[in-house]
């Protein structure tokens, strides 16, 4: 669908008093005009990543040594908004709805293409580009390099996004892996690549050390497999994830 078809159409949304649907529609109106500013019209792709709220068990899911588990839920209020469109140009454009955040791009060319073990062969990598200085955009070229050096010449076409977040940055509810997470999403989509939550959500856990840090996947996994109504068990003893369902908020507890 065209972006200004979108746009057209959502004055006419009626919210009929839904402060969720209200504020919705406003956010899309919104990130529908910076795409616009920046991009111009024509077809565009929606994608939504959710904060991580922690219950059980954080910062142990990158301790090897000990058998731990996480319990965590995707957060229906909190989360990233990406409006992207398919390039035929290999360069990432970058644009966000918040001030601070500039808008930005970067090439996907010279990158590297992984011929055996992925995850030593990214080390590698990382080891002797080092870590980039500090830019909102390093975690969407996190994400792209990864990819491309994991498809290799599948990998022919960048994109162009505009992103809306109101998960606090630096508030430990993830914000910087939705970023990951949204690009890996978009960079795949753009070039035809199929790919399941769980695939995404570990290759998104790889992906961020891009920016110097070797965290785990707690966060990833948690904004890819996160359902309505359900907690996500992650457990790295066994390297195993379920959904646990969470209490009914009518269940009478008296």
């Amino acid at each position: 669908m065209n972006l200004s078809e979108i746009k057209t159409a959502l004055p006419h949304v009626v919210a009929a008093g839904d402060f969720d649907l209200e504020r919705s529609k406003a956010r899309l109106t919104k990130l529908c005009n910076l795409f616009l500013d920046h991009y111009g019209d024509g077809p565009v792709s929606l994608l939504r990543a959710p904060a991580r709220m922690g219950v059980l068990g954080e910062h142990i899911d990158y301790v090897s040594y000990l058998p731990t588990a996480s319990l965590t839920f995707a957060s229906r209020e909190r989360d990233a908004w990406m409006l992207y469109r398919k390039s035929d140009e290999p360069a990432i454009r970058c644009a966000s709805s918040s001030a601070k955040f500039e808008p930005s791009s970067f090439s996907i060319l010279s990158v590297p293409k992984f011929t055996d073990v992925v995850e030593a062969e990214w080390l590698d990598f990382l080891f002797a580009h080092g870590t980039p200085a500090p830019h909102w955009q390093n975690y969407i070229h996190a994400a792209v390099t990864f990819a491309s050096g994991k498809y290799g010449e599948q990998i022919q076409n960048g994109f162009d996004f505009a992103l809306d977040s109101n998960i606090p940055p630096g508030g430990g509810a993830s914000s910087s892996s939705a970023l990951v997470v949204l690009g890996g999403a978009a960079i795949r989509n753009v070039n035809g690549i199929s790919w399941s939550s769980e695939e995404l959500a570990r290759d998104s856990a790889f992906a961020e050390w891009f920016i110097g840090t070797r965290g785990g996947s707690m966060d990833h996994l948690t904004i890819c497999l996160g359902a309505a109504a359900n907690a996500v068990l992650i457990d790295y003893a066994t390297n195993e994830t379920r959904l646990a369902a969470l209490p009914d908020i009518g269940v009478d507890r008296a």
